[in-house]
């Protein structure tokens, strides 16, 4: 039997189309196994010193286990949905608050972290670990604290025993006051830090429960985390703290009389984190409101001439969930090669390195710290229940929407 010329030619074809087919599944299979041996690690909504300490870790361990790794910083350009495609994310380290609910999202259904790998922890940060269908999905690595720090020299001076009460530190910001000084500070240009200020002060004064109310109002709002879309600062601001049913109302106003008394310095409003440390490294403020990770960028004599406290309050240990924003690990699928990883984080020699780099505080409670103040932060947390993400840390705003949400807050404050 004789084949046309046509046939031929359309017999070749078919077999040039197999062959491509059948090279293609060949090379795109080894370049999925090379893919699948690549462990991607996210960092959402982290800072800087925190991606350093991660990144410098976790490279130790694969080296020392000869694992590829690479890394990546999310942002707000495309969506999460399409950064974690783009990039093969495996693993994401994660803020507490809207970083970590947007990172939950993409968990898989078979992921389940050995609870084991959390034996070491306190319990309020095994209360922090995170379950879904009963199986462990993200795990607390370390946190962040709010804090207030006090120079230790005025207080000596002061006459107070202790300061363990808001009208301690107000006792004490009247003893150093004078008519061109106030001695309280904190930055207000940070937006974040402050709903996350508010937030601890909210907790303190109108308890955990008006947090939570104060939390999902803000993720409720209108055009949150939406570019160009409505907006309404003024009422988000009355809705937490002014409305009949706001759950803050007695926090913003004792913060606002303090500032009407003239303890609170009005530049407060236009100070940054830096112009914080300059201050107290220069002796220029004695109270000031600020996080674990901040004070320990001051400068080593400054550090000595401060002590760190927590919120004061009139609620006891166990109503109290401190403002202390922790990272979370998060694998987004079941594999060994990622667990190994988040076991090795939550070893104490592991804990200690990543503190004595970012200046935060460890979940386990016999890793070694690197100094007193991460230490007593590890203390006041195991202390109470599961900390707080941070008001600053729970809904996803836009940068323009953040700031003028903290404009209009501080307007209000201040005049």
């Amino acid at each position: 039997m004789k084949f046309s010329r046509r046939k031929m030619v359309i017999v070749l074809i078919t077999v040039v189309v197999l062959i491509i087919v059948i090279l293609a599944i060949i090379f795109g299979s080894k370049s999925s196994s090379k893919k699948s041996d690549l462990i991607s690690v996210g960092f959402y909504n982290i800072g800087a010193a925190q991606e350093k300490a991660f990144t410098e870790q976790l490279t130790k361990i694969c080296v020392s286990e000869n694992q590829k790794i690479s890394f990546y910083t999310f942002n707000s350009e495309t969506t999460i949905k399409e950064q974690i495609q783009k990039k093969h994310i495996n693993l994401i380290f994660a803020a507490d608050g809207y970083a970590l609910e947007n990172s939950l999202f993409f968990v898989k259904d078979d992921v389940d972290i050995p609870y084991s790998f959390t034996s070491g922890m306190y319990s309020s940060m095994r209360e922090a670990v995170v379950t879904r269908d009963g199986k462990v999905r993200a795990v607390p690595i370390i946190f962040d604290n709010f804090e207030i720090d006090i120079n230790i020299s005025q207080f000596k001076m002061s006459g107070l025993e202790r300061i363990a009460t808001w009208d301690d530190i107000e006792k004490l910001a009247k003893k150093i006051s004078s008519d061109d000084y106030s001695p309280i500070s904190f930055a207000g240009a940070e937006p974040v830090f402050l709903l996350d200020f508010l937030g601890a002060l909210g907790e303190a004064v109108d308890g955990v429960e008006a947090y939570n109310k104060a939390a999902q109002i803000l993720k409720n709002a209108e055009g949150v985390g939406v570019e160009a879309a409505a907006f309404d600062a003024e009422k988000i601001f009355n809705a937490l703290f002014i409305d009949p049913d706001a759950p803050l109302p007695y926090s913003f106003y004792y913060l606002k009389q303090l500032v009407d008394k003239g303890l609170i310095s009005h530049s407060s409003r236009e100070f940054v984190h830096q112009d914080i440390n300059s201050m107290a490294n220069y002796r220029k403020t004695d109270i000031f409101f600020t996080t674990l990770s901040v004070h320990r960028t001051l400068e080593d004599y400054a550090l000595s001439g401060f002590s760190s406290i927590y919120v004061p309050s009139k609620r006891t240990p166990d109503q109290r969930a401190f403002t202390a924003t922790t990272t979370y690990a998060v694998p987004l699928a079941a594999d060994e090669k990622t667990n190994l990883l988040v076991e090795k984080l939550l070893s104490p020699e592991v804990q200690e390195s990543l503190c004595r780099v970012t200046g935060i505080a460890p979940v386990l409670s016999n890793s070694r710290v690197p100094d007193k103040q991460s230490d007593d932060a590890r203390y006041w947390i195991a202390s109470t229940t599961k900390p707080l993400a941070g008001l600053g840390h729970e809904a996803a705003f836009t940068s323009p929407q953040l700031k003028q949400l903290s404009s209009f807050i501080l307007d209000k404050l201040f005049f």
